[in-house]
């Protein structure tokens, strides 16, 4: 059977505030073709001698490749890299090996000089949690398995890194506690006071400012962000979800169905303020332009504009409420098995997320509002098709709110949709 992962995390508050990526951004290094820093503070390197190379979307001369020996760029110390009691850093990182020398460390990013002067701040992993310390013991071989990512003082658990994979990794610091998130999910938080990002060194990416623990960096490396502020948790979503620019979506060609009800028409033009449009008649019935895009939400267009879509009217089988402590959601969808052509629909409330999605290995994420009251609905439905082999599907709905975690199987058939309702805890 095919299983398809529906992954919720829970929000705080925070997630309710816009998303703004440009505000507090001191320096952005998208690695489009080149290492130019395109935050507006001209943070540019000075040197530069990685090979560019494809992004974890396929795309030519995206990233940037660290040979692990002498590969690294350079960037000059300037008051915008520098910041007093607040930072956040955002990278996206392939390891492709683990450096041996002393101390094994692998240093993404590193402003600053020896690891216990004040002012200093990096982004590595190594294998020191696992070694307990010994990693720096010039005959400790370094452990290629138990490697751990390492920023502001927080590492990262289980499961360890793996060589060949793209990692998402944002590192927040608020002047009080330092949050360290690998691929969207909060691993490791730390109180800490007094933090200060001050000083007069340059900023390396790809290696240490030592000679002595040079920690060379040997993979791929994307989309590189520095801001004087810590992101919120809506701005971390968009951020490691962050989507290509969409060239040409791939459609799936729906089957128009005799409808009894005769309530199937063609769906209206979008409003102009809203850019959402809803069937008066049959809400099922939609177009790419139904999907509600609001800011933070990374909701893609799935369906050609004006093309009409039909959906079975079907009966929902609500598989269980949901107390939830947050008013917001994020939902993550992906298809983790056989890819064979299933279709998704996703509808909150009578609203459609996404419909006639073709499920990749790639995720799909949408964050969604919880209303508080008794009378309140917060009702999502999972309408599923075949348009490959594999018989309908049952999905694994994975619920997290930082404390505790919900797993919940939903199966949508020929006849019925598989539905889960939340609740606002009184």
């Amino acid at each position: 059977m095919k299983i398809i992962f529906a992954l919720f995390v829970l929000l705080t508050n925070a997630c309710l505030a816009q998303v703004n990526l440009q505000a507090g951004l001191r320096a952005y290094y998208p690695f489009s073709g080149n290492a130019k820093d395109e935050s507006g503070n001209n943070n540019h390197p000075v040197f530069n001698n990685a090979r560019l190379t494809a992004d974890r979307f396929g795309k030519s001369k995206s990233a940037y490749h660290f040979n692990g020996q002498n590969a690294y760029i350079k960037i000059l110390n300037s008051p915008s890299l520098n910041s007093k009691q607040k930072l956040s850093i955002c990278v996206w990182v392939k390891p492709q090996g683990f450096y041996s020398g002393q101390c094994h460390g692998n240093s993404i990013l590193m402003k600053g000089d020896a690891d216990y002067l004040t002012g200093n701040y990096f982004f590595r992993f190594e294998d020191g949690v696992y070694l307990k310390g010994t990693h720096c013991d010039s005959y400790t071989a370094v452990d290629a398995s138990h490697q751990n990512f390492n920023a502001l003082g927080v590492y990262s658990s289980m499961p360890y890194i793996k060589a060949n994979s793209w990692y998402s990794l944002i590192v927040t610091y608020d002047g009080k506690t330092a949050k360290l998130y690998v691929d969207c999910r909060l691993v490791a938080s730390r109180p800490q006071k007094g933090a200060t990002f001050t000083n007069i060194y340059d900023l390396y990416v790809g290696k240490s400012n030592s000679i002595a623990f040079p920690y060379w960096f040997k993979g791929d490396m994307d989309e590189v962000r520095i801001y004087d502020r810590a992101l919120n948790l809506q701005e971390i979503m968009a951020v490691c979800d962050e989507i290509p620019e969409v060239k040409k979506p791939e459609y799936v060609k729906e089957k128009i169905k005799e409808n009894k009800n005769k309530d199937i028409v063609k769906p209206k033009k979008p409003d102009p303020k809203t850019g959402a449009s809803v069937n008066e008649m049959n809400p099922l019935v939609a177009n790419k332009d139904l999907v509600e895009f609001k800011a933070g939400t990374f909701n893609q267009p799935t369906v050609e504009p004006e093309k009409e879509i039909v959906l079975e009217n079907r009966k929902n089988d609500l598989v269980k409420e949901i107390i939830v402590e947050n008013d917001s959601i994020s939902v993550t969808l992906y298809d983790n098995a056989e890819i064979d052509g299933d279709s998704i629909t996703l509808i909150y409330n009578d609203k459609i997320l996404t419909t006639h999605q073709r499920l990749t290995d790639k995720p799909l994420t949408f964050v969604i509002p919880i209303t508080r009251g008794a009378n309140s609905r917060n009702e999502l439905v999972m309408y599923a098709e075949n348009v490959g082999s594999i018989p309908p599907n049952t999905a694994l709905m994975v619920i997290y709110d930082g404390k505790k975690r919900i797993e919940l199987n939903i199966k949508s058939t020929e006849k019925t949709n598989g539905a889960v309702s939340f609740k606002l805890r009184e």
